[in-house]
């Protein structure tokens, strides 16, 4: 495992796991390929970096608390 990669689950597991304000589960992974998610700040499109699934699209799969 990367450095990188060990920094983004170590931040994965600080933040909150819930949207207060749209109350769902935030996902950690890709909904359709399961590729962990970089860290926010590296997030340069709304989709997922290795399949390309848009965010939005991953939205309709997400559950509420």
């Amino acid at each position: 495992m990367s450095q990188m990669t060990a920094i983004a689950a170590k931040f994965l597991l600080l933040i909150e796991h819930e949207c207060d304000r749209h109350n769902l589960r935030l996902l950690t992974k890709c909904a359709n390929c399961e590729t962990p998610f970089p860290i926010p700040a590296e997030w340069v499109q709304g989709e997922c970096p290795h399949c390309f699934l848009p965010f939005a699209t991953m939205a309709k799969r997400q559950k509420h608390c």
